[in-house]
Parts: structure tokens; C-alpha cells; sequence
């Protein structure tokens, strides 16, 4: 099937998809139209956050051109996390996103987090800037280090996420 009628047959057979690109690239808002025009009003797009917020370094290149010469200034190649980093990429990002709240469409974030994001040498205390600017909408998080999800740290993950109104 060619790359421009899946996301139809999807919304045809399934009720929500998740969005990997956006994980790689900020979409650009007509790409974002295209995708609303594509499916119905109550098809849900799971919105992957751009992968600087999930704790993986990132390639300079895979940020938008503005925030490409801020970062190799910053970076040697690849980029860490810092707060004004992170808050320009969340404006862009949103910008861009918030295309489906205007159409009226179905969508959440997710958070996906680095495998190296582990209880040993992170803290869930570490997400709350993040959360925190993302209250206004529906978030998940997908702890992909299975210590969060084990004995006693199970519940306090558990306790966070829910303080936090974010979904595992």
C-alpha cells in the first residue's frame, strides 16, 4: 500500500495510531492538517514527545533549523537535555501539534523514555518541569526500564503518575 493511503486504511480498521515520526522531527503544520483531513473527528493520534525529552541524546540535525544552530553551539554532534533547550523545543512542538486541537481531533502525548532511564540513576522528580508544562494535555508515559515496575518502586511510580495525572 503506498505510504500516503495508510493512514486512511488505518482509520478505517483501528481507532487510534501512534505517531513515531513526530519522536524523530516537530511535524510540519500542513503535514499535521493533511493527517486531520485524513481520519474521522474521533480517531485519536497518540502524539510521540520529540525524542530530547525522553532522555536519549540527540543529533543536532534531528532539531528544528532555529534550534540547530543553538544547539551546536551547545553540542558536539549530539544534544543532552537543558531547560532552554527543552522549553523551545516544547513551544515549537506544541505550535505545531496544537494543529489538531483546531481541528477538532482526537489526540494525547506520550512520553517515551530512554531504556537508560532507570530507577539506579534517575528520578521520576526529573519529568515534573516537563509534565508540568505539558498540564494542559493528555500525557502517557512509557517507562521503558522495567525497574520502575517492580517491587517497592512499583507504587511509588504508581503514586507519582497519579499525582501527576499522567498515564503508564
Amino acid at each position: 500500500m503506498p505510504a500516503g493511503e495508510r493512514l486512511r486504511w488505518y482509520a478505517q480498521h483501528f481507532e487510534m495510531v501512534e505517531l513515531n515520526s513526530t519522536f524523530y522531527s516537530v511535524p510540519e503544520p500542513r503535514m499535521v492538517e493533511r493527517w486531520c483531513a485524513a481520519t474521522p473527528d474521533d480517531f485519536t493520534f497518540d502524539v510521540k514527545l520529540h525524542q530530547l525529552f525522553s532522555f536519549h541524546s540527540t543529533q543536532a540535525k534531528l532539531l528544528p533549523p532555529d534550534l540547530q544552530r543553538h544547539a551546536r553551539d551547545r553540542c558536539q554532534g549530539k544534544c543532552e537535555i537543558d531547560a532552554d533547550l527543552q522549553e523551545a523545543l516544547l513551544k515549537i512542538f506544541l505550535r505545531s501539534t496544537s494543529i489538531f486541537l483546531r481541528c477538532g481531533q482526537a489526540w494525547r502525548l506520550s512520553l517515551q523514555l530512554s531504556p537508560a532511564f532507570s530507577p539506579r540513576k534517575h528520578e521520576l522528580g526529573e519529568l515534573i518541569q516537563l509534565i508540568e508544562m505539558l498540564s494542559d494535555y493528555d500525557l502517557a508515559i512509557e517507562l521503558r526500564n522495567r525497574n520502575w515496575a517492580v517491587g517497592d518502586q512499583l507504587q511509588s511510580t504508581i503514586d507519582f503518575l497519579q499525582e501527576y495525572h499522567a498515564v503508564l
